[in-house]
């Protein structure tokens, strides 16, 4: 009889090697219903920094579900909607149908089929750590129009709070290709990690970072942790006891119910 740990060993191996677009197939209508929006403060920063206006060109690329491509068709008359997972993109078609500001696109990020110097503006919201970054940044440059622009942007748990440092335990216990949160990038103000120093080179990197914590019922909670990539999928081996720990971590911290996600929004771009 072959070796159980040895079959789990494989089965850990081949979600590792998995492709980065196919990590969130299974998550989508969870990290839908479950993932938080971005400041409203976000969004007013990036029309007046980058001057941008209604009829400026936007690029949300790894769209994901279409959270931050809702708000931008709000603002801006054109979005380009990049997504390249099935399972994501068929949830943005149905948030988008018939709304003639967005147009989704079936593609990776690497290699889009828009024109050269079409777009004005790039958005990247809690994607950009899956990219192939020296091809991504190739495609920045083709796409982008002269002055164009580009923000790479993440919603970030605040690691130096205690629950959230036990929600890390746990999520190294139960998720095998857990590597931290965000695929493990570091988003202190004092520190701006080395790729995304790299991607906006020769320029200097910046940072603008926004308050964006999140109040949250049990099944909010649980829900946020499940739309994760990492997160296992119920009926899977671990999913029952990640489910016990997530409910064990919200009953020691809630207050009437509800639980203080302390978290960041982190804006990411190149210095003028």
């Amino acid at each position: 009889m072959e070796d159980c740990s040895f079959k789990k060993m494989i089965r850990i191996h081949k979600e590792i090697k998995m492709k980065n677009t196919e990590k969130f197939s299974g998550h989508a209508k969870i990290y839908d219903k479950f993932r938080p929006n971005y400041p409203i403060e976000m969004y007013d920063y990036l029309e007046q920094n980058f001057k941008l206006n209604s009829k400026s060109t936007i690029a949300d690329i790894g769209a994901g579900t279409g959270i931050v491509t809702e708000e931008l068709t709000k603002r801006f008359n054109t979005v380009y909607a990049v997504e390249p997972n099935s399972d994501m993109r068929n949830v943005l078609k149905g948030r988008f149908d018939g709304d003639s500001h967005v147009e989704i696109i079936n593609a990776a990020a690497e290699n889009t089929p828009l024109k050269s110097h079409s777009v004005d503006f790039i958005i990247v919201a809690q994607a950009f750590h899956w990219f192939d970054r020296e091809k991504f940044k190739k495609e920045c440059a083709r796409i982008l129009k002269p002055n164009g622009q580009t923000m790479l942007v993440w919603n970030s748990r605040d690691t130096k709070n205690k629950m959230i440092q036990n929600l890390e335990v746990v999520c190294q216990n139960y998720c095998p290709t857990f590597k931290g949160f965000s695929g493990g990038m570091n988003f202190s103000e004092e520190s701006i990690p080395e790729d995304i120093k790299e991607f906006f080179a020769p320029k200097e990197a910046k940072v603008k970072q926004f308050s964006n914590d999140l109040i949250q019922g049990k099944d909010e909670f649980i829900g946020r942790q499940l739309s994760s990539s990492y997160a296992p999928l119920k009926g899977q081996e671990n999913y029952n006891g990640f489910i016990k720990e997530l409910s064990n971590i919200f009953e020691t911290n809630q207050i009437e119910n509800k639980i203080i996600m302390p978290q960041y929004t982190s804006c990411y771009m190149a210095a003028e």
